[in-house]
């Protein structure tokens, strides 16, 4: 019997003495095998096969034809961020910085008022002529086959459901057979019609951010393409991806615009935390009187341990602290802020020369090229009959020079 591609196919009622028979005398080798309708393929065929690539609707973060989920705790900015999705992808502006395949949109907003849904497209700067097709109100009977014959007519790239589980009924949703038949109707509309399908998601109250939060998380894990995370936290909202197809999204910043209403992607959340312990080191340092050592720089300055030790490195690589000590236990690595390095402050001297320092920092050797940056100045009197001028620029470092 030839199948479509011209290859031998077994006959599936042939027995199991036949086929052992069949397969000793090495009559698979070159023809696929059909075991209660299950295809089985050789290794050296399957790597025959052409390679398969990726499209994308939003490039590198959600595959055309692709399921995803985008799940966050309540007001954090799902919406809103699925709204800026859409209008995005009907108008061909790219989404978080990435290029995306402009087409229809579909967008089922299944708690918001009709109102709300109008005036947030208008504050987005829509003009009416996207072809964003938009249903408001209470889950609709039949909602899949009606989601379904929409998409059949209409041809979308990219539909919302917001929330799923306004759609999806499901009574428990930490049961993995329970979560799974709800989504995989959805899946198969995305498989089948070559749609994207994006999901909103709340994440429970009381339960940590992240993808373990996710209601029935290893089914949802199980079949999205894309599972898109957002976080509050103090001050800023951050998004992160898990991915079955290209790079995870690290955790990002996203910002807001009020005025607008729409999202764009900022730095990733680890360089705008970094600059901010950075921040605080310097600040820290700079209200010493002595150098610090690591662990009470650590203790007294707040965030995560090893950022702000990274922070400390970066600190010293770029010159605005200096390391002290050789790091051993009796002498142990100190660091102080260098506020003005390499500064020269002119002094005028009466006998005898001065001794000590009473600003606690380490002198300079005077050379002939001498440059003052500064003209404020502030008069002391050191030891003996000697009057020094000091810079006393706030938040810089003051420095004494010897002859």
């Amino acid at each position: 019997m030839e199948t479509e591609i011209g290859k031998t196919e077994f006959d599936l009622n042939v027995s199991l003495d036949e086929l052992e028979k069949r397969i000793s005398r090495k009559e698979t080798e070159k023809v696929p095998l059909k075991i209660a309708g299950i295809k089985l393929t050789k290794l050296s065929d399957l790597f025959q096969e052409p390679e398969e690539t990726t499209a994308w609707l939003v490039d590198g973060l959600l595959p055309s034809g692709g399921f995803s989920v985008m799940v966050a705790k309540p007001k954090v900015g799902k919406s809103t961020n699925a709204r800026t999705l859409a209008l995005h992808i009907a108008s061909g502006k790219s989404f978080l910085g990435r290029d995306v395949n402009q087409g229809v949109v579909i967008y089922l907003a299944l708690e918001e008022k009709r109102s709300e849904v109008k005036k947030h497209f208008q504050d987005m700067g829509a003009n009416g002529n996207e072809e964003i097709h938009i249903y408001t109100g209470g889950t609709p009977v039949d909602a899949i086959k009606q989601i379904r014959e929409a998409t059949e007519l209409l041809k979308p790239v990219l539909v919302i459901i917001d929330p799923l589980f306004r759609l999806t009924k499901v009574k428990d949703g930490n049961d993995y057979i329970q979560v799974t038949n709800a989504l995989d109707p959805l899946l198969r509309i995305a498989r089948e019609l070559k749609t994207h399908v994006l999901c909103v998601h709340h994440s429970p109250k009381g339960q940590r951010d992240g993808g373990d939060s996710v209601l029935g998380s290893q089914a949802i894990f199980g079949s999205v393409d894309t599972l898109l995370i957002m976080k509050r936290h103090e001050g800023y909202r951050t998004i992160q991806s898990i991915q079955r197809y290209g790079e995870d999204l690290p955790e990002t910043i996203l910002n807001f615009d009020k005025n607008t209403r729409t999202v764009t992607i900022g730095n990733a959340r680890e360089v705008e935390d970094l600059a901010r312990v950075r921040q605080e080191i310097l600040t820290f340092l700079g209200s010493q009187n002595e150098p610090a050592t690591e662990p009470l720089i650590v203790k007294e300055t707040e965030g995560n341990t090893a950022l702000k030790r990274k922070a400390i490195r970066e600190l010293v690589s770029s010159g605005e602290v200096k390391r002290g000590g050789k790091g051993g236990r009796g002498d142990p690595f100190k660091y102080s802020r260098i506020l003005v390095p390499a500064i020269y402050v002119k002094q005028e001297y009466e006998n005898p020369k001065p001794t000590g320092n009473p600003h606690g920092c380490e002198p300079y050797s005077r050379t002939d090229n001498f440059q003052k940056t500064d003209s404020r100045t502030e008069d002391f009197v050191g030891g003996g009959n000697k009057k020094n001028k000091v810079i006393t620029i706030e938040d810089f470092e003051v420095v004494e020079v010897t002859e």
